[in-house]
């Protein structure tokens, strides 16, 4: 099915909270899917998946990673369980700095530029040693304003961001939407 980048950015925010992260982090993590989106990647399937495994530590985080780097530290990247989610904050790193970047190690090489464009060139589900550099080329796509996305994949993360919609009660039942119980008919 086809979503709107939009859609896909509340719907990421909403799993991200519903999975754990804190506020900040999940609408983080709604924009970075909205990047990778844009830029042609399959953002629900690799969201989801993620999601699926478990956070993990925040050594490994790629959310919890992208945060730090985007508020100034140096966070050690080596260990990154799923760097293609690291893409998105790598790449608005490069729009800040005006300059292309490259994440390569053994199983995953991705090259963000300025311009928010992210190419993944090589990205096994088991990767080790990444390292952050310059890099002389910036990729340029033509960018995508909708993305197909697997209903199981956007099944997943609907089944995240329920976790962050309060139950309904019996009192909020009774409610309803309109005046309630107040004698209009």
């Amino acid at each position: 099915m086809s979503y709107s980048l939009s859609e896909i950015e509340a719907l990421g925010k909403k799993a991200a909270r519903g999975a754990g992260f804190s506020w900040g982090e999940a609408e983080e993590a709604g924009q970075a899917l909205r990047i990778l989106a844009a830029s042609g990647l399959p953002a629900a399937q690799l969201f989801a998946a993620y999601l699926q495994t478990g956070l993990g530590d925040e050594a490994s985080c790629p959310i919890r990673l992208g945060c730090a780097l985007l508020d100034g530290a140096a966070p050690d990247i080596s260990g990154c369980t799923a760097p293609s989610l690291l893409m998105p904050f790598i790449a608005r790193l490069a729009a800040e700095t005006q300059e292309a970047y490259a994440l390569s190690g053994q199983g995953f090489d991705a090259t963000a530029g300025p311009d928010l464009a992210i190419l993944i060139k090589t990205a096994d589900s088991a990767c080790s040693g990444l390292a952050l550099r310059p890099a002389a080329n910036a990729p340029s796509l033509r960018r995508v304003f909708r993305m197909e996305a697997e209903s199981a994949d956007i099944a997943c993360l609907n089944g995240f961001a329920h976790r962050t919609y309060a139950p309904e009660t019996e009192a909020r039942r009774a409610a309803g939407a309109g005046a309630g119980d107040d004698g209009n008919t």
